[in-house]
């Protein structure tokens, strides 16, 4: 397990939550970086997903966020 890991399970969820929600910023640091309950392949599948429906008018939204790690993701991707 690497730092990052073992410093995220010393942090208790609720703080780590708060912490995210009032200082989002702190997702663009080297430490957070994102919050995700997916894993590489989900990732992989979700950018596959979004790439299909880019062309399609409308917005896109994410639910069931859990940090908003994910929705930050598909942000940064639509900005590319």
């Amino acid at each position: 397990m690497g730092w990052k890991a073992k410093t995220k399970r010393c942090i208790p969820g609720p703080l780590l939550n708060s912490l995210l929600l009032t200082f989002p910023s702190l997702y663009g640091t080297s430490l957070v970086n994102f919050e995700s309950n997916l894993d590489a392949a989900g990732l992989q599948d979700l950018r596959d997903c979004l790439e299909k429906v880019t062309q399609l008018p409308g917005d896109v939204v994410e639910l069931g966020s859990s940090r908003c790690g994910t929705a930050i993701l598909l942000a940064r991707w639509l900005r590319e």
